[in-house]
């Protein structure tokens, strides 16, 4: 692999957004290889993984919306945010970068992903 995770990352997104491409996981692999972001099948398919759950918006947190146990999920600050699977709230562990990422970046594309189904923005 070349440079940090997060550097990986980085580099998905400008080259997605270079190329007009949709965040789709097929994309991503793509790029992956293409760029030799990774390599061998299990490295490229580790790495598309967490570059589309980063890039799609969700994040850290997919793993939790994909629990089927889960029920809810909430974040009160980039630091701080909880979990119910039916039997009170806990705290995870997890961190969002900090506050002017979530507010900028997390934030507003969690809010968007929520609103879009129903046809509508986010209040600004």
């Amino acid at each position: 692999m070349n440079g940090s995770e997060q550097e990986q990352i980085n580099e998905i997104r400008r080259v997605l957004a270079h190329d007009s491409a949709a965040a789709s996981s097929s994309e991503i692999s793509r790029v992956v290889e293409s760029h030799q972001l990774a390599i061998g099948s299990s490295a490229i398919a580790a790495l598309t993984q967490r570059a589309h759950t980063e890039v799609s918006g969700t994040g850290p947190l997919q793993v939790y919306l994909d629990d089927p146990a889960v029920t809810d999920v909430l974040v009160n600050d980039y630091n701080d945010a909880w979990i119910d699977r039916g039997s009170g709230l806990e705290r995870i562990p997890l961190t969002l970068g900090g506050p002017t990422q979530l507010r900028a970046g997390f934030g507003m594309r969690c809010a968007t992903r929520r609103f879009e189904p129903a046809g509508g923005r986010p209040p600004p």
